[in-house]
C-alpha cells in the first residue's frame, strides 16, 4: 500500500480522526463510523480508511463500520469488543496480537491479513460469509468464534488450536497444516470461564480442494457431513476407534520396524479416539509421522479396514 496513505494519518485531519475514534471506542457507548476525513475510495465508493494506524492498546467497543476499505490497516495489540463490521476490506491488514470478543464480521475480506498471536472470540464472535485468503494465523489463539459460510484459501495455520470454534458451511482450500479442530471445549474450566460454545458440527464443511497435514480432530467433532479431499491420498473414516484397533491387529503380523510403528500409531491415535468417532487423515501425514515405508503400510492397512468385520458387523467407510 502506498506509504503516502499511511502518512496522512499522522497529520491533520487524519490525526484528529484517530484521536476521536480511540476516545469513542474506549467509552463503549456505541458509535457508527459513517465517514472518513479522506472521503470515499474512487471506483468502489467505500469509506476510505486505507492504511489507518491505530496506536497500540487502543480499544474499540460497540463500534459499527459498514462498507469501508481498511486495506493495510494496523490494529496491532488493539482490543475490539461487541462491534459490528459489514462489508469491510481488511486486506493486508496487521491484526497482530489483536484481542477480540463478541463482535460480528459479515462479508468481510481478510486477504493477506496477519493474525499472528491474535486472540479471537473470547465472547461468541460471529464471522459470516467472510473470506480469508493467504491469511497468516501462526500462533493465533481461538476461544469460541463461530464461522458460517466462510472460506479459507491457502492460509497459514501451523500449530493453531481452534478450541471452542465452530464451522458451518465453510470451505478450506490449499494446505491445512498443524490445525486442531474440537467438537467443543476440551476442558470444563474453559466452559466455566467463557461459557458454553456452539457445538462444532462441521456441517457441510468442505476440504475437497485441501491437503490436510498433521490435522487433529477430537472432543466429538462431528465430521459426518464433511466433504473430504478428492486427491485419493486422504480419506474420511467413521468408527475411528475400531479402525485404529484393526490397523494395530494387522500390524502384529508385520516384521520390524513396521510392527513397532503399527503399535505407535495406535498409541498416538488412541489419545483422542476415546471421544472421537470420525477422522480425516492422509498418506502424507502418516509418512511425516512414521516414515515413508511404515507410513505407506499403515495407510494401506487403514484403507483395508473397509473390509474388516468386527463384532459380527462390517465396518463401512
Amino acid at each position: 500500500m502506498n506509504a503516502e496513505l499511511k502518512r496522512r494519518w499522522a497529520t491533520e485531519p487524519g490525526h484528529t480522526f484517530i484521536e476521536n475514534l480511540c476516545r469513542w471506542g474506549r467509552s463503549g457507548n456505541g458509535f457508527e463510523i459513517t465517514e472518513s476525513p479522506f472521503g470515499r475510495v474512487a471506483g468502489t465508493g467505500l469509506i476510505d480508511l486505507r492504511s489507518l494506524v491505530l496506536p497500540e492498546h487502543a480499544e474499540l467497543r460497540r463500534i459499527t463500520l459498514r462498507s469501508a476499505d481498511c486495506t493495510a490497516v494496523s490494529l496491532k495489540a488493539n482490543w475490539i469488543e461487541m462491534s459490528v463490521f459489514s462489508e469491510v476490506l481488511f486486506d493486508e491488514g496487521s491484526l497482530h496480537n489483536l484481542g477480540e470478543s463478541g463482535s460480528a464480521f459479515e462479508r468481510c475480506s481478510f486477504r493477506g491479513a496477519n493474525f499472528r498471536r491474535s486472540r479471537i472470540g473470547y465472547g461468541p464472535t460471529r464471522f459470516t460469509r467472510c473470506h480469508f485468503v493467504r491469511a497468516d494465523f501462526i500462533q493465533a489463539g481461538f476461544v469460541r468464534p463461530e464461522f458460517d459460510y466462510c472460506s479459507f484459501d491457502n492460509c497459514t495455520f501451523s500449530g493453531v488450536n481452534f478450541n471452542g470454534a465452530s464451522f458451518e458451511r465453510c470451505e478450506f482450500r490449499g494446505e491445512v497444516r498443524g490445525v486442531w479442530f474440537h467438537g467443543g471445549f476440551q476442558y470444563d474450566s474453559d466452559r466455566e470461564k467463557y461459557g458454553e460454545p456452539r457445538p462444532n458440527k462441521m456441517t457441510g464443511v468442505s476440504f475437497r480442494n485441501a491437503k490436510l497435514v498433521d490435522v487433529t480432530f477430537s472432543d466429538r467433532c462431528d465430521l459426518s457431513s464433511v466433504v473430504p479431499p478428492d486427491d485419493k491420498r486422504q480419506a474420511i473414516f467413521d468408527r475411528w476407534p475400531e479402525r485404529i484397533r484393526s490397523v494395530f491387529e494387522q500390524s502384529r503380523t508385520w516384521a520390524e520396524p513396521f510392527k513397532k510403528e503399527g503399535e505407535n500409531f495406535l498409541k498416538a491415535c488412541a489419545v483422542h479416539a476415546r471421544n472421537q468417532d470420525w477422522y480425516v487423515i492422509g498418506l502424507d501425514t502418516l509418512v511425516s509421522m512414521y516414515g515413508k515405508e511404515s507410513g505407506a503400510k499403515i495407510w494401506e492397512a487403514l484403507l483395508a479396514t473397509n473390509q474388516i468385520t468386527a463384532n459380527n458387523s462390517t465396518v463401512m467407510p
